[in-house]
């Protein structure tokens, strides 16, 4: 059975590397300089999926706030493309990260959700590769819409879509357990 509890972000970084590697490929040479300072971000928290006391997945994100890379950085393009309402009291999931030998077993699913489940925002943010990927039509399915397509980061030519979602999540399981509604709009956001 995966359990789903906090985790010590530093103290597994080496682990939470080799699920990440795995995942998504090689991972940055600065990721624990960036996890150092991530782990200090408001509301910050870190959750591991353990599996016979190994980590097979993790998760983990900071309340949104300006002075932070990622937060700066799209919040140009939800600004220009009219989505800057989903700006103030925004979490951001920065990782979301599961052993490809753990996939559609819900382990995913139970790390968002019990991430989100925690904090007091009002919608949730994520950045994803643009693509029609497993991992986009996953976010879809627990209520993240597309905010921005063809979104480029300053440190990368690859497209990201940014991704959000009202809290709490409309969320469907792998299982289809759940209910999926239509997601609302922040109430500020024009159409």
């Amino acid at each position: 059975m995966v359990l789903i509890e906090p985790i010590d972000l530093l103290a597994t970084a080496s682990d939470s590397a080799a699920v990440q590697a795995a995942a998504l490929g090689p991972v940055p040479s600065d990721r624990f300089a960036v996890l150092t300072r991530h782990v200090r971000y408001p509301d910050f928290a870190a959750f591991g999926a353990l599996d016979c006391g190994r980590l097979v997945g993790f998760a983990y994100g900071a309340q949104c706030v300006p002075g932070q890379w990622w937060f700066d950085q799209i919040s140009r393009g939800l600004s220009a493309t009219g989505h800057g309402a989903w700006l103030p009291d925004a979490y951001a999931v920065t990782e979301l990260h599961v052993l490809p030998s753990h996939h559609g077993a819900g382990v995913g699913f139970r790390l968002l959700t019990t991430l989100l489940a925690r904090t007091p925002a009002s919608v949730a943010l994520l950045s994803t590769y643009d693509t029609e990927s497993p991992a986009r039509v996953f976010y879809r399915r627990l209520g993240f819409r597309d905010l921005v397509t063809r979104f480029r980061f300053d440190v990368t030519p690859q497209p990201f879509a940014l991704m959000g979602a009202v809290l709490p999540l409309a969320a469907v399981s792998a299982d289809g357990a759940g209910s999926s509604v239509e997601m609302p709009q922040p109430a500020a956001e024009s159409s």
